[in-house]
């Protein structure tokens, strides 16, 4: 069975999560760079749902029509 916090202990451990984000500048809950978009994007394919790879799909898409098009 799990215990619930207090509502003190909640309070506290959310004040402590904030000041952890900014003195360590945490990069967490950023999205990530295209390039990184990309190469999750590459290994996982359809399993990227949320909306960040839209942006992502939208530049290999492009890559890939350029690829096809260079002559051999």
């Amino acid at each position: 069975m799990v215990k619930k916090l207090s509502s003190r202990s909640t309070i506290w451990i959310r004040k402590l999560l904030a000041n952890w984000i900014k003195t360590t500048e945490d990069q967490g809950l950023k999205t990530g760079g295209d390039s990184g978009l990309l190469a999750i994007l590459n290994r996982w394919g359809n399993k990227c749902v949320k909306p960040e790879y839209d942006r992502a799909r939208s530049k290999l898409k492009k890559s890939f029509r350029i690829q096809q098009k260079k002559p051999p």
